[in-house]
């Protein structure tokens, strides 16, 4: 197991939360904050959460965005964070929040293998749930699948004689996502750094973001994040530590140069 101290918090700190409240729509720590949170945007109370989202969509901004959604289950973060073989971590804002998003969450098994991801009652070499086969139509699988082509089709070309599927699923038993913010939004810009000073469960993901740059730094880990827009609002600095930034207009294509070198250059255990 990897040990570091400030992951297993964050991983406690979301048990107790279940505990808590087992519907977990906010953390009870976070509950204060998210409460004026929820008074600055609450809006339109009379319509449902797929309708005041599709409302949004159509009229293409003409509408102030209602910020974030808490009806949904929050997602801290996806992956077996102390597993041994999972070596390749994403630092994430938060859940970015479509219409696909509300199917998922409604179908039982989803939700049901969120709430024991949460709780990392993982299986012994199970797959990222954002990139888990047996959840193809889920909106998560659909954005990471999409995000991380590039490296899987690398991967398969050099290691797998092509076949795309085996390379996808080499990734993703190695592959965790960590969110700064678990709650899902259309828009990121109600993220600010004091906000993210300020959440409980905010600061437990920066807690643990350190941990993981100490084990980048030792070289055991692969560590990336979107540099220009999430440094502040991580708290982390490239200078003390090993982190792999994305930057610029490329979309993500630096990360999956840097996931595709990493799988090559440390084959799995």
């Amino acid at each position: 197991m990897n040990g570091e101290q400030g992951v297993r918090k964050l991983i406690d700190f979301w048990k107790s939360g279940l505990e808590r409240n087992p519907r977990c729509g906010v953390h009870p720590d976070d509950a204060t904050s998210i409460r004026a949170l929820k008074q600055e945007h609450e809006t339109g109370a009379d319509r449902t959460p797929e309708q005041k989202l599709l409302d949004r969509q159509v009229l293409k901004g003409k509408l102030k965005d209602p910020g974030p959604d808490f009806d949904l289950t929050p997602v801290p973060y996806l992956g077996d964070l102390l597993s041994e073989k999972t070596d390749i971590f994403l630092l994430m804002l938060n859940p970015s929040l479509e219409p696909a998003d509300y199917y998922t969450h409604a179908k039982p098994e989803f939700r049901e293998a969120l709430i024991k991801n949460i709780k990392q009652e993982c299986e012994p070499g199970a797959s990222c749930l954002a990139l888990d086969k047996k959840f193809w139509w889920s909106s998560w699988f659909t954005y990471y699948e999409k995000l991380l082509r590039g490296a899987i089709c690398k991967y398969a070309t050099l290691e797998h004689d092509g076949r795309y599927l085996p390379a996808l699923e080499a990734l993703a038993c190695r592959l965790a996502i960590i969110e700064l913010v678990p709650y899902y939004s259309r828009e990121s810009g109600w993220i600010t750094v004091s906000r993210a000073r300020e959440l409980p469960s905010s600061r437990m993901a920066r807690d643990a973001a350190r941990d993981l740059q100490r084990r980048a730094k030792a070289g055991k880990a692969l560590l990336i994040m979107r540099w220009k827009r999430s440094k502040s609002l991580w708290g982390l600095n490239r200078s003390d530590g090993r982190i792999t930034p994305v930057e610029g207009r490329g979309g993500f294509s630096d990360g999956n140069t840097a996931i595709f070198q990493w799988l090559r250059t440390h084959p799995a255990g």
